[in-house]
C-alpha cells in the first residue's frame, strides 16, 4: 500500500488520465478501497436473509460504499485542477505561509481597535459590560 502511495516512484499515475502526485494516489487508494469493502460485503448481502422494513441489512453499508467510492473519484478528479506548481509545494514553504497567517492573524486582533487581543473584543463592549455589572451590584445593594 505505501508502494502505491508513494508519488516519486517511476510507474504509471494512479489511474490513466490523472497526475501522478500523493494527493491524487490517497485519493484513488481510499476509492480502491470502499470498492474493495463493497465487494467484501456482496456475498454477506446473498448469504444473509435479515431485513429492514423489506430490505437487506447489508444495503445500506453496499450503497455507502458506492457513494463514497465516487465521492473519492471525484475528489482525485478535482485534485486535478490546480496548476501543478502550486500542488507540487514543499513541505516547509506551506509552513511558512501557515506561520506567516497565523502572525497577521495575531497583530489583526483587537489591540488595535483598542480591544482586548485574547478575546477580540472592542472597549466598547467591555465599557457596557462594566456598566451592566456596577448597575447590577448597585441595585443588589439597595
Amino acid at each position: 500500500m505505501m508502494r502505491f502511495l508513494d508519488a516519486r516512484r517511476s510507474e504509471a499515475p494512479a489511474l490513466p488520465g490523472l497526475d501522478d502526485d500523493h494527493v491524487t494516489r490517497a485519493l484513488v487508494a481510499a476509492a480502491f478501497f470502499t470498492v474493495a469493502m463493497f465487494v467484501v460485503t456482496l456475498p454477506a448481502s446473498a448469504i444473509d436473509a435479515r431485513t429492514i422494513d423489506g430490505d437487506s441489512v447489508w444495503l445500506k453499508p453496499q450503497k455507502f460504499n458506492v457513494s463514497l467510492s465516487v465521492h473519492f473519484l471525484t475528489l482525485a478528479i478535482l485534485a486535478q485542477q490546480p496548476p501543478r506548481s502550486s500542488r507540487r509545494r514543499s513541505r516547509s514553504s506551506a509552513l511558512r505561509r501557515r506561520s506567516f497567517s497565523r502572525r497577521s492573524l495575531a497583530s489583526r486582533s483587537g489591540r488595535r481597535k483598542g480591544g482586548c487581543p485574547a478575546s477580540g473584543v472592542t472597549m466598547r463592549f467591555q465599557r457596557e459590560r462594566r456598566k451592566i455589572a456596577k448597575d447590577s451590584a448597585l441595585h443588589l445593594a439597595d
